[in-house]
């Protein structure tokens, strides 16, 4: 049985609604793949396709280091091909953010003892940690049963050496940061280690970060933890990472939750959660696709739940163990596609020219504004200010000169006082130049917050810009409105969707009729966003698209229906029709094939008009808001008087906002059918 054979399905298996991450990760280890030039470049081609940002490319691993370092040489660590500098090119060609990732910082392979320079070295001036069992030396924990020996972390030789080296690589190679992972701490099931306290373990620990860290930071890079979760990493490595993200010790956290259920990536976050005071820091969270000391694969619908768990977690995005999961498995892609296709760049856009062009003279001639962008959903917003704000800053500069907040989630003062005032007043030691916060529907945000955010907005204004992002601009307060630049997004028109529609159905190999896409469109009503959604969860439902297909997934009324159910209103008695939307299951489908739209104002109205409304709602499961959208665009099309019109439009318009309060549906139901009879009474002569 092929173990890969859970990844053989399309992406949409990973369909997770709403998901929109500042980063999404994986790690490259060096067991193949890597292992040349052209496979560096082929795997990296590979993944900057799945739409993955950042790479932690492993170049230190059992003792052998794959990249060049004259401090590696002094303490007889064995040097590979230089794998890193191949990363750095292929990651500059593909704009992806890298990262050196030490896999076996502070360990080597207990294997390769006899045979490693840099173990019989470790070994030799003492650096490894073991027990005395029967007079022999034991490298292996007890406690902890992970084939790997250390190096003691109570040695000030140890810290400087992984400072030093951290350090050079740092120095020598264009990378965002330097990362430690789980093999990292002071672990238990050492005799030498037991016999200390807790405290002073975690003391100990923290020093030897630090002294990576400043080495690390002495080159303007970052100094990246991937431990395992908190509840694990204090009682076996005496690693506290919330403390050490808030006191500055590691500036990117990506916590490792390994599991194949889903729940029980929740229940790690719950746990560790009540450890950090507040859930401020960039966090993403590391998801095991495959390998681990794990034979089987992680199932991909528990990876797509991972996934929204993640974000509804508010974390800034997920790293995925690991890299073969993309090269081996088939294991075709990670995002949605709204986020895989994203535009990269202003000339990307496909829609609202007119803004585009003075937005990119605002970034050409330096002098961008506070913004206010506002508009329906999907109408490219947010694609305009990350478009923006990649342009502004390219690369790694991206993460530490952006902020990115979804105001409907992070909306009260607290906020404004804390995370957003903390970012806009300070400077970052890496660039020079404005900083950028972006908030997303911030519509949503509270007037306490909102005249909060003036304040901060009048008195950083020298440091930061901010891009508000609504659908309502009333829902923004006057005073804030003032100090933005306004700029008005409308629906995306379907001239402008149908090519950019059409090339992601071509590079997904969607097999989907005209008749589908032109179903996709009249639902999206100039969504770009909602068109994609649309496409990707039929894609997952049907081995072909077709425009029942899409009614059907998105569990809308279709043409045909509507057909039907506004004939019955004109043309049948009030009871029958009523009756006919709520349960027309026990009619053939026949009963209610399509037929014209034609008023027929002689009628008296004494046929069975009212039954067959109840049928159509019951049996297809429709929602009166849904049947009230579409049949508001279908009375438009009916040659109705004037005056007539006039009343009906204004009495759907009561119907909706009755809906939308939460009134009852079958009352509003009737209203709807009376709406049309009494209306259409009028028409008579």
């Amino acid at each position: 049985m092929n173990p890969r054979g859970s990844f053989s399905s399309s992406w949409a298996s990973l369909h997770a609604d709403d998901v929109c991450f500042e980063e999404w990760s994986i790690w490259a280890a060096q067991y193949k793949h890597t292992t040349t030039p052209e496979q560096m470049e082929e795997m990296f081609a590979a993944i900057a396709e799945q739409g993955i940002t950042r790479v932690n490319v492993n170049v230190f691993t059992n003792g052998i280091l794959y990249a060049e370092s004259p401090v590696a040489r002094i303490y007889n660590v064995t040097i590979g091909d230089d794998r890193l500098s191949w990363a750095v090119e292929s990651a500059r060609r593909h704009g992806l953010t890298l990262y050196a990732w030490m896999e076996y910082g502070q360990g080597v392979e207990h294997g390769s003892v006899p045979t490693n320079p840099f173990a019989l070295s470790a070994d030799a001036n003492d650096w490894l940690l073991y027990n005395i069992r029967d007079g022999e030396k034991v490298y292996l924990s007890e406690e902890i049963p992970h084939g790997i020996i250390y190096m003691d972390p109570t040695l000030g030789e140890v810290g400087d050496f992984l400072a030093a080296l951290s350090g050079d690589l740092s120095e020598r190679y264009d990378v965002a940061g330097i990362q430690l992972d789980d093999h990292f701490g002071a672990f238990a099931g050492y005799d030498k280690l037991d016999a200390m306290s807790p405290e002073y373990k975690y003391s100990l620990m923290k020093s030897v970060a630090e002294k990576i860290r400043n080495s690390v930071h002495s080159n303007g890079k970052l100094f990246s933890y991937s431990p395992p979760r908190l509840g694990w990493c204090k009682p076996y490595l005496f690693v506290d990472w919330a403390k050490w993200y808030f006191q500055g010790v590691v500036d990117d956290l990506v916590p490792q939750y390994y599991r194949r259920d889903a729940e029980l990536v929740r229940q790690d976050l719950e746990e560790d959660l009540p450890e950090v005071d507040s859930w401020e820091m960039g966090l993403l969270a590391g998801l095991r696709l495959t390998g681990s000391c794990c034979p089987e694969d992680t199932d991909p619908e528990e990876i797509a739940s991972m996934i929204q768990i993640a974000h509804d977690f508010g974390l800034k995005g997920v790293s995925f163990w690991f890299v073969d999961a993309i090269m081996d498995g088939g294991f075709t892609s990670f995002l949605r596609r709204v986020e895989k296709y994203r535009p990269a760049s202003l000339g990307d856009l496909i829609s609202h020219q007119d803004i585009i062009n003075t937005i990119s003279r605002f970034v050409e001639e330096d002098r961008l504004p506070h913004l206010l962008f506002y508009g329906p959903p999907g109408s490219g917003k947010t694609s305009t200010i990350l478009a923006c704000a990649r342009q502004l800053y390219p690369g790694k500069q991206f993460h530490s000169m952006v902020m990115e907040l979804n105001a409907s989630d992070d909306r009260g003062i607290d906020v404004v006082r804390n995370r957003i005032l903390s970012f806009a007043s300070t400077k970052t030691i890496f660039r020079s130049g404005l900083k950028l916060i972006i908030l997303d529907e911030a519509d949503a945000m509270t007037s306490d917050a909102q005249n909060a955010l003036r304040r901060v907005i009048e008195k950083f204004t020298d440091n930061v810009r901010f891009c508000l992002i609504c659908n309502y601009l009333s829902k923004i307060i006057p005073a804030l409105q003032s100090r933005c630049t306004r700029f008005r997004f409308g629906p995306v028109s379907p001239d402008q969707m149908l090519p950019r529609l059409s090339h992601i159905i071509q590079e997904e190999n969607v097999q989907i009729t005209e008749g589908g896409v032109r179903a996709i469109m009249d639902l999206a009503t100039g969504d770009m966003r909602k068109a994609l959604n649309i496409l990707q969860s039929c894609t997952m439902a049907f081995p072909e698209v077709d425009e029942d297909s899409v009614y059907t997934c998105v569990g809308a009324p279709t043409p045909s229906d509507i057909s039907n159910l506004i004939t019955w209103m004109l043309n049948e008695s009030f009871s029958i029709a009523l009756e006919s939307i709520l349960s027309v299951s026990m009619w053939p489908r026949e009963r209610w094939s399509p037929s014209p739209l034609k008023l027929n104002i002689t009628q008296t109205f004494n046929s069975t008009s009212d039954s067959e409304i109840t049928v159509l709602k019951t049996s297809k499961g429709l929602a009166l808001a849904d049947i009230l959208t579409q049949v508001h665009s279908y009375s438009h099309r009916i040659e109705f008087p004037a005056r007539v019109r006039i009343q009906l439009l204004k009495k759907l318009s009561q119907i909706e906002e009755h809906v939308a309060s939460g009134g009852n549906e079958k009352l509003q139901l009737s209203a709807l059918v009376a709406a049309f009879q009494v209306n259409t009474t009028l028409a008579l002569p």
